[in-house]
């Protein structure tokens, strides 16, 4: 989940991302993460999404499946200006990566997968390890917001809370 701002967010379920505004209750479809061409034996799911404001654009984390067996992971951009439609697909060189949760840092992504924070760097479409948060005790990324006062917040699905650390940047 990414908050778009206000009580609007971006959420995804298979194959698809959802816009999701609390003030009205309402889903719609918001950007579509599966291209139709890839065929009815193709899936994905991604489990991370972030929101870039000053360039308009969702990020997306899925893997894809072919016949129910794992076959890439990528990284997708959605330009939000023109309806939510693909700009940009890269895959990764592990296709077994999947992030819990992710946000925009720029000019870059942070990932999340296990108790390690990953970036993403956009410009030259490399993911290294960058800061290993299982030394907090952080062993499951479930979920991860960064605000505008350097206040990371990590959900750790192993433990079933919110950890929250203020003033990060490592």
């Amino acid at each position: 989940m990414a908050n778009l701002g206000g009580e609007v967010f971006t959420v995804t379920v298979e194959n698809d991302g959802l816009r999701l505004d609390l003030e009205t209750a309402m889903t719609t479809q918001h950007f579509c993460y599966l291209p139709g061409s890839m065929g009815d034996t193709v899936s994905q799911r991604t489990d991370a999404v972030a929101f870039d404001a000053v360039h308009s654009r969702i990020y997306a984390q899925p893997q894809t499946f072919e016949g129910g067996d794992l076959s890439s992971a990528q990284v997708g951009a959605y330009d939000m200006t023109e309806g939510g439609q693909p700009e940009s697909w890269w895959n990764l060189k592990n296709e077994e990566f999947a992030a819990g949760g992710m946000f925009y840092d720029q000019p870059d992504l942070k990932m999340g997968s296990g108790g390690m924070l990953y970036i993403y760097e956009l410009a030259s479409k490399k993911m290294e390890p960058y800061v290993d948060l299982s030394e907090l005790g952080i062993t499951t990324i479930e979920g991860l917001a960064l605000d505008q006062h350097d206040v990371l917040y990590v959900i750790d699905g192993h433990d079933e809370e919110l950890v929250v650390i203020d003033g990060w940047r490592p």
